[in-house]
């Protein structure tokens, strides 16, 4: 019987264990809500009002409940954000309190938060080659899984200056959509120079 226990909890154990591997080694999972309220701040007027109350994502990006006020402290306009975009039903109202109106803002589900990889210049200058010889040799991996993760496979490349739609991060690590072949998986964020919105489609940047 204890023998049975035992084998018993070492099946358990490695289908645990295999659960969790899956979830890392998916590279579908984002496994960091971009759309996530990480900080809240309130803005003052000079005299020391509030003027506004707004949440940032941990991009820096505006995310969820965001409001503006007189300086009598009445609400003058309230709405949502959606990873710096507004989105949704936003209220406006008179100073004295009263409903002024409404309207409705509608997200555009194309415009998305896109990553910048560093430009061919300034990786030759870090690097010590020429800047022709980056553009036609210099890549940076892909990977299925977290890159400190030692089972990790590459799964396509990037090139320097490349755009790569941003789906989520853990760590030091984003998940992306490559521009190319469309696969999705891990790069270091020691690749990546700044961030965009823009237009998934059309690849413009978003007003």
């Amino acid at each position: 019987m204890k023998n049975k226990i035992i084998i018993l909890f070492g099946i358990l154990l490695m289908i645990s264990c295999c659960k969790t591997e899956n979830i890392y080694a998916n590279p579908e999972v984002s496994l960091y809500n971009l759309d996530r309220t990480d900080t809240t701040i309130t803005i003052f007027y000079p005299t020391g009002e509030p003027r506004y109350t707004q949440n940032y994502n941990i991009l820096g990006d505006l995310t969820g409940k965001w409001t503006n006020y007189y300086k009598n402290g009445q609400i003058k306009q309230e709405g949502y954000y959606s990873n710096g975009q507004a989105k949704g039903k936003w209220k406006y109202y008179y100073e004295d309190g009263t409903f002024k109106n409404e309207e409705f803002i509608k997200l555009d589900t194309n415009c998305v938060k896109f990553v910048a990889l560093w430009d061919s210049q300034t990786i030759a200058d870090e690097i010590g080659e020429s800047k022709r010889w980056v553009f036609r040799n210099y890549t940076v991996d892909v990977w299925d899984k977290n890159t400190s993760n030692k089972g990790k496979n590459k799964i396509t490349k990037l090139r320097a200056s490349s755009y790569a739609e941003l789906l989520g991060f853990n760590g030091e690590d984003y998940l992306i959509k490559s521009p190319t072949d469309k696969k999705i998986g891990w790069i270091n964020k020691k690749h990546v120079k700044t961030f965009s919105m823009k237009n998934r489609i059309t690849r413009k940047l978003c007003n």
